[in-house]
């Protein structure tokens, strides 16, 4: 036998008779089985009530009338309360108590009327503190023997944080689906060959065509031709990446070519065949803005202004180029300082007072400031300060434009400075200064004008009729001729005339004066200077009076001495005839001797008798010129021999210098050598060793023969060559004087040489030599033509010229 337990069910029963217990029966029935299956029973009890009590769902039954019969721990929990008996006791009317929407119950008992079972039924409850859950309920009808509905029971599952997840997706979703709809930038799928997918209506902005017509295109078409070969290479790169962005340029509907940014994925996951998902923005205008950007950068970089940016409390954000250069700071030393580390102290502190108050009040304040460089120097700007606002109208920073105004400040200040000297020029000249219109009234005169003309004020003056009240009758020119002279010429000058004063004198003026128009050639007034040379006429009446006077006595003088040289030279011919027949024909020694000085005496003074003669006849101007043709070689060869013998007896030499071609000129010979002889004479006279040099050059760029007479004598000191040329002058002066002569040959050589219209000059180094340059003008070489115009002429007469 096994230990197995047995039981059995005995069951007692009194037995009767006649109403007495006459004795008991007795049935015992095994009962084993049913005791196992009462054990079985109670065991998976325990487990489904451990599992109920312990089940995440809520579990329930309720009556048909909607009230909890029964409910485990987390159905209590999941409405709020703290146990199941709570709930029961709590809740009498689910549909009133729990349901948001009351009629969530009626459509559930409605289902289950249908379907017995119903599974995820979703509705919104109240939980006990009145907060709001979804929940998820599974139920079945409890039916009796007849099929009868009497109550239900289920599970229940909280699904709030499910449902929001769900909304949260959904409203992604949304937001997602609108941002695509409604995108500015394309975006797109298609596949690997690049054949579009999908787009957004996007791709109808930017590229002109239909969403319907884009879908059978392809991304390529789209392209520009020169980006075409390149798209091959961007779907390998999207093949081997898995990703692609870059630039492309596209062509649109109406032939626009538009520049887009993209930025396309490889999506393999998920889907049968892979696909490509892109997203492209046009960013033509930004470009353009960029580059418009970038010009304006380059213009305020390179900009001749000076530009400061700040923030509202000054500090310095930004500088351009000419800031820097201009303040002698670099941008890393200014940055993040204030415009104060420019200030130089000269400025007044109100003005930066001002400054402020402008720029925070939202104007803009311009002017000037005096600034100082790093170095220490001061410079001007003149300022354009203005607040920079965003799109609210919030100053959020300040500009500041600068241009450099030292050199104008400084040319100012010197106008300031003139200005104020030719003020005072004018107040204190003792010129007159006007200004008059053309009609004749006076508009401006100082103080030297008014009193020139005897009056008292310029308010005088400017009731003045000028041609009437002023000009004088007999002037020397009248108003009109004045006006006539000035608007044809734009000015006159040293213009005399005569005037009235107030008092009725006359007085003799000069003026300076212009005349002033507008841009459209309009006379606006006549300014000028006015000079009172009253005094000046009277002086120079004076001056021609004398002038005339002592001409007529110098004519009479040289009358004098001509008669007085005639008369001395008729008995001097006499003496110089006998002296030299004595001299030749005595044979006493000293006879001889004293023949000789006799003579030599008579030679001196014929010579200064002919150079009084000369100098008397040129005052009188009674000296002919008579023009022929000279050979200047062969004429400079006579003039050496005619010196030979002087120049032999002192030991000096003569040498002739001249062009390699003949000079053949047309002159006065008997002229041409007085002049020679007078400066050969004086270059032997005082030449004690050494010799002389006669050049002649001709210059055919002027026109005239040059001479050159150049001596090795003692020479002319500084002082002395200013007077060499005066009349009975001597370098050696006095009883004691070392050369003999008058005085008088350099006057008549001058005087002749500007007889023929040319000049002498003189170089001269005292104790070693003088050189004479004279230049006399001519036409030219002499060939076959007799006929020219000849030297000393001043017009175009024809002159016969005799043949040597």
């Amino acid at each position: 036998m096994n230990n197995l337990d047995v039981y059995d069910e005995i069951s007692f029963n009194p037995i009767y008779n006649n109403g007495q217990v006459e004795g008991v029966s007795c049935v015992s029935r095994n009962i084993t089985e049913r005791k196992e299956f009462e054990k079985g029973l109670q065991e998976s009890e325990e487990r489904f009530r451990s599992l109920y009590e312990n089940a995440v769902e809520g579990i329930f039954q309720s009556s048909l009338e909607g009230k909890f019969l029964t409910a485990n721990p987390a159905l209590a929990r999941m409405y709020g309360y703290d146990s199941p008996e709570e709930l029961i006791k709590s809740v009498t009317d689910i549909n009133r108590l729990f349901y948001v929407d009351p009629g969530r119950r009626k459509k559930l008992i409605e289902l289950l009327n249908e379907k017995r079972i119903i599974s995820d039924f979703e509705s919104r409850v109240y939980r006990k503190d009145g907060s709001i859950i979804w929940i998820s309920e599974n139920t079945r009808s409890l039916t009796d023997e007849h099929g009868k509905i009497i109550g239900f029971e289920g599970t229940i599952i909280d699904i709030t944080e499910r449902k929001k997840a769900e909304e949260a997706l959904r409203k992604s979703e949304d937001n997602y689906r609108d941002l695509v709809e409604h995108s500015n930038d394309l975006i797109c799928t298609h596949d690997l060959e690049g054949n579009i997918i999908s787009t957004n209506p996007a791709a109808t902005r930017l590229v002109g065509y239909p969403i319907e017509k884009i879908l059978t295109m392809n991304l390529k078409d789209f392209l520009v031709p020169e980006y075409r070969d390149g798209f091959n290479d961007y779907l390998e790169e999207l093949k081997n990446k898995g990703s692609a962005k870059g630039i492309m340029v596209v062509k649109t509907s109406t032939g626009e070519r538009r520049v887009w940014e993209y930025d396309n994925t490889l999506r393999k996951e998920g889907i049968d065949k892979p696909i490509i998902r892109g997203m492209a923005r046009d960013i033509t205008d930004r470009l353009t803005y960029e580059e418009q950007l970038r010009k304006l950068k380059r213009a305020v970089e390179q900009s001749p202004s000076s530009i400061i940016i700040t923030d509202t409390k000054g500090n310095i954000e930004y500088v351009n180029a000419k800031c820097c250069s201009l303040s002698g700071y670099t941008k890393e030393e200014l940055i993040g300082k204030t415009p104060a580390i420019l200030k130089s102290g000269n400025t007044n502190k109100d003005v930066y007072r001002k400054l402020w108050d402008t720029i925070n009040a939202g104007g803009e304040w311009r002017g000037e400031l005096s600034n100082k460089r790093k170095d220490g120097s001061i410079y001007c700007v003149y300022g354009s300060i203005s607040p920079i606002k965003n799109d609210r109208g919030k100053i959020t920073h300040f500009l500041e434009f600068g241009e450099d105004i030292t050199d104008r400040k400084q040319v100012e200040k010197k106008l300031s400075e003139s200005e104020e000297r030719f003020r005072n020029l004018y107040e204190n000249a003792r010129i007159g200064i006007y200004q008059t219109t053309p009609d004749g009234k006076i508009l401006l005169a100082n103080p030297s004008f008014i009193e020139m003309l005897e009056y008292n004020s310029i308010d005088e003056l400017k009731n003045l009729d000028l041609e009437k009240d002023l000009y004088y009758e007999q002037s020397f020119h009248t108003r009109k001729q004045f006006i006539e002279i000035i608007e044809r010429e734009g000015f006159v000058k040293g213009l005399e005339e005569s005037w009235k004063t107030r008092t009725g004198k006359i007085i003799f003026v000069r003026k300076n004066a212009r005349c002033v128009r507008d841009q459209d050639d309009k006379v606006l007034y006549y300014e000028g200077i006015v000079e009172d040379i009253t005094q000046n006429k009277i002086a120079e009446k004076a001056l021609i009076d004398a002038k005339e006077k002592a001409e007529e006595m110098n004519r009479l003088k040289s009358s004098i001495l001509a008669n007085m040289s005639h008369e001395l030279r008729t008995p001097l011919i006499g003496i110089l005839g006998y002296a030299d027949m004595i001299a030749a024909e005595a044979d006493n020694p000293e006879l001889k001797e004293m023949a000789e000085v006799v003579k030599d005496s008579g030679i001196r003074l014929n010579e200064t008798l002919n150079c009084i003669l000369d100098l008397s006849r040129i005052e009188s101007e009674q000296i002919e010129k008579n023009f022929e043709k000279i050979s200047i070689n062969d004429f400079l060869i006579d003039c050496k021999n005619s010196f030979e013998k002087a120049a032999s007896s002192k030991g000096l030499w003569i040498n002739i210098v001249t062009d390699t071609k003949p000079i053949d000129v047309v002159l006065d010979r008997n002229l041409l050598k007085k002049i020679t002889d007078n400066i050969l004479s004086n270059a032997i006279k005082y030449t004690c060793k050494g010799g002389i040099v006669i050049k002649a050059k001709y210059h055919k760029d002027k026109c005239n023969v040059e001479f050159a007479f150049i001596d090795t004598g003692v020479g002319i000191s500084k002082k002395n060559l200013e007077l060499i040329f005066d009349p009975f002058r001597q370098v050696s002066e006095g009883l004691n004087r070392e050369f003999e002569g008058t005085g008088l040959g350099l006057t008549v050589t001058k005087k002749l040489v500007e007889l023929l219209g040319g000049t002498i000059s003189v170089e001269s180094q005292l104790g070693k030599g003088s050189t004479f340059k004279i230049e006399l003008p001519c036409n030219g070489h002499v060939n076959k033509e007799d006929n020219l115009a000849v030297a000393g002429q001043k017009n175009d007469s024809e002159v016969k010229v005799r043949s040597k």
